[in-house]
């Protein structure tokens, strides 16, 4: 998926209007509600369209890389107070990495995080096995000083300018683009409550076509029971 670089009037508007940090409260440990998660991912979501806005980090037409994804969410996420781990082993794998692991200690909250770009079938259907992958993340325990957080969340956050996965992430009646497009995805039990969203990033047009790219993403709390 390869675009031009020209910058949006919509960018231009006050950062610090738009992505101005408001720390989780202090609250009865572990009590975040999903709401609040949501707000720091579209946080994240802001910081890149603004950094987009600035400066094209690929050579040419080049795609973004989505470890920008994970940096922009590390940046919203460090300002509510979390700890960031990158490629973070699962307690049971070191084969099994998360993308990005953010960690509220006083909160007692836990949200593993994955990052891609989307832009055909074969990258859409990946998204069933970083539900997955989240689904089955325990925290690392050896130093035996770490106990579980009391509440966790689960995000997967892609960058996109397909119009059907735009939709469907954007819209609570949508059906799942077609039927060979991750199809377990939305019948997963622990996505029946997840808040699905999207933020603008930036247009450009080229060969007289107009695109928008987004920054989709589907928010999660993972089951007791996993």
């Amino acid at each position: 998926m390869a675009c031009n670089k020209q910058k949006h009037a919509a960018n231009a508007r006050s950062f610090a209007a738009r992505c101005g940090s408001r720390q989780l409260g202090r609250r009865k440990r572990g009590n975040v509600k999903q709401d609040e998660i949501v707000r720091i991912v579209r946080r994240g979501g802001y910081i890149l369209a603004e950094a987009l806005d600035q400066y094209w980090p690929t050579n040419r037409d080049n795609e973004i890389a989505e470890r920008n994804v994970s940096l922009a969410l590390a940046r919203a996420f460090g300002d509510e107070g979390f700890y960031l781990y990158g490629e973070g082993h699962s307690g049971d794998s070191t084969s099994t990495r998360l993308d990005l692991l953010a960690l509220n200690f006083r909160e007692s909250v836990q949200v593993a995080i994955e990052t891609k770009r989307i832009w055909d079938t074969s990258t859409a259907q990946t998204l069933d096995a970083d539900v997955q992958r989240i689904l089955e993340f325990k925290l690392a325990t050896a130093d035996k000083t770490t106990a579980p957080p009391e509440i966790q969340f689960g995000v997967v956050a892609a960058v996109t300018r397909n119009a059907e996965y735009i939709e469907y992430f954007s819209t609570i009646e949508a059906e799942r683009p077609a039927a060979t497009l991750y199809p377990e995805f939305a019948k997963l039990v622990s996505l029946a409550n997840a808040t699905r969203g999207r933020v603008f990033l930036q247009e450009w047009q080229r060969d007289g076509k107009k695109y928008r790219q987004y920054l989709v993403y589907c928010v999660f709390r993972i089951p007791s029971s996993y």
